[in-house]
C-alpha cells in the first residue's frame, strides 16, 4: 500500500509542477529555446516537422529614380574589386627514415602482439608519420604506401 501512495504522490507532484511551471506568460522572451510568434501567427508546426510557410503580405519598397543625365556628365562605372586569394602552398613532405635492421616487422599497432603487416629489409625508405607511444613510430612505406608501426630502434634518418 505504501508504494502505491508514493507513486500517486510523485505523479501528482510532477503533474502539478508541469502545470505551474509549464506556463509561458511572464517569462522573458530571450530565454533559451523560446521563439516568440510574430503578430498574427496562428499555428506552429510540432517539434521535428518543418514550420508552415508564413503568409506573405504585400511589401512596398521605395523606388529609386536615377538622376537625369546632364550634358556634361561622365559615365561612372563601379570599381572592380579583385578577390583576395591566399597563396596555396604544398604541405611539407614527411621526413624520410630508413630501416636499419636486416628484416623488421611493420605491425598494425604499437605492440609486439599486433598483427604483422609487412617485413621490411635494411635500407627500406619510409615516411615518418608520428610517434604514438614510447618506443614505436608510425610510418608509411614510400614504395607501397602501406601504413603501420615499427619499433623506433630500427629506424634512422641516415641511409644504411
Amino acid at each position: 500500500m505504501g508504494i502505491i501512495r508514493l507513486t500517486l504522490f510523485a505523479a501528482l507532484g510532477i503533474g502539478g509542477a508541469m502545470l505551474w511551471f509549464g506556463r509561458e506568460e511572464g517569462l522573458p522572451e530571450d530565454r533559451l529555446g523560446y521563439t516568440p510568434r510574430p503578430v498574427g501567427a496562428v499555428a506552429t508546426a510540432p517539434i521535428g516537422e518543418p514550420a508552415p510557410a508564413p503568409a506573405s503580405a504585400p511589401v512596398s519598397t521605395p523606388e529609386t529614380v536615377p538622376p537625369a543625365p546632364s550634358a556634361n556628365a561622365v559615365p561612372v562605372s563601379a570599381p572592380v574589386v579583385a578577390p583576395v586569394v591566399a597563396p596555396v602552398t604544398a604541405p611539407a613532405p614527411a621526413p624520410r627514415l630508413y630501416v636499419t635492421g636486416s628484416r623488421v616487422n611493420m605491425r598494425a599497432g604499437t605492440s609486439t602482439r599486433e598483427e604483422i603487416l609487412a617485413r621490411l629489409v635494411r635500407g627500406t625508405e619510409v615516411e615518418f608519420l608520428g610517434i604514438p607511444t614510447d618506443g614505436w613510430t608510425e610510418i608509411r612505406v614510400v614504395e607501397t604506401g602501406a601504413r603501420g608501426f615499427m619499433a623506433s630502434q630500427f629506424l634512422s634518418p641516415n641511409r644504411p
